[in-house]
C-alpha cells in the first residue's frame, strides 16, 4: 500500500477536523478525536516530517505549531470531558473550537506551501 501524498493527507486531515467540529459536546466527540489523532500520528505527521527535511523555515514552523496544537487539543478534550459544571463545559468547548480553527489555519497554510512554486 502506498502512502498518500501530503496534499491528499492534508485534505483528509481537514475533513477529520470538520467531523470533530460537528461532534463537539456530543457522545461522538471522543471517537472523532481518536480518529483525527490516529490519522495525524500514523499518516499525516510522518509525511510532514519527511517533507520538513528539505523544506524551508515556514514549513518547519507550521508543522511544529500543528503538532503542538494537536497535543493541546487532546488536553482540551480531556478537560472538557472531565468538566462537571455547565459553565466549565461551555468554556472548554469554546477553547476546543478555537483550537480547531487554529489547526484548520495551519493545515491551510501548509496546503498553500505545497501548491506554491518554490522560488529558490
Amino acid at each position: 500500500m502506498t502512502s498518500p501524498s501530503p496534499e491528499s493527507a492534508l485534505r483528509r486531515y481537514r475533513a477529520c477536523l470538520q467531523q470533530l467540529r460537528s461532534c463537539l459536546g456530543g457522545e461522538a466527540m471522543v471517537s472523532a478525536w481518536q480518529e483525527l489523532n490516529n490519522f495525524f500520528q500514523q499518516q499525516l505527521w510522518p509525511l510532514l516530517i519527511q517533507r520538513s527535511k528539505q523544506a524551508d523555515s515556514a514549513w518547519q514552523a507550521m508543522t511544529t505549531e500543528l503538532h503542538r496544537h494537536m497535543r493541546l487539543l487532546g488536553l482540551e478534550i480531556q478537560r472538557g470531558m472531565a468538566a462537571r459544571q455547565l459553565p466549565s463545559r461551555q468554556q472548554r468547548q469554546e477553547q476546543i473550537e478555537q483550537r480547531l480553527v487554529q489547526l484548520e489555519q495551519f493545515s491551510q497554510g501548509l496546503m498553500q506551501l505545497l501548491v506554491e512554486p518554490r522560488t529558490d
